[in-house]
């Protein structure tokens, strides 16, 4: 996959991730670093903020290859617990 500033992807890549993805970052290899939230809004605004009870919410990582077309876990966290997954 080639990126050039201002320009479109050559190619579409389509990964599935089970979290909310807000933060990409290209890596120098064309990996792309993919990380965000999952819970409901309802989860996060009521319990978590207001009653700090955040069991429903957590934050996880991706790292996408878009030469390859696959998307692997690297980590996800919850108030709880954390969990590491190698790539």
């Amino acid at each position: 996959m080639k990126r050039e500033p201002h320009k479109p992807a050559v190619k579409d890549v389509i990964a599935k991730l089970d979290f909310h993805p807000d933060n990409l970052r290209w890596q120098v290899d064309d990996a792309l670093v993919v990380s965000g939230q999952t819970g409901m809004v309802a989860d996060t605004l009521n319990p978590c903020l207001s009653k700090n009870d955040c069991t429903k919410n957590s934050a996880s990582a991706a790292i996408i290859d878009p030469s390859q077309k696959t998307a692997h876990g690297v980590v996800t966290a919850r108030p709880d617990r954390a969990t590491r997954r190698r790539f």
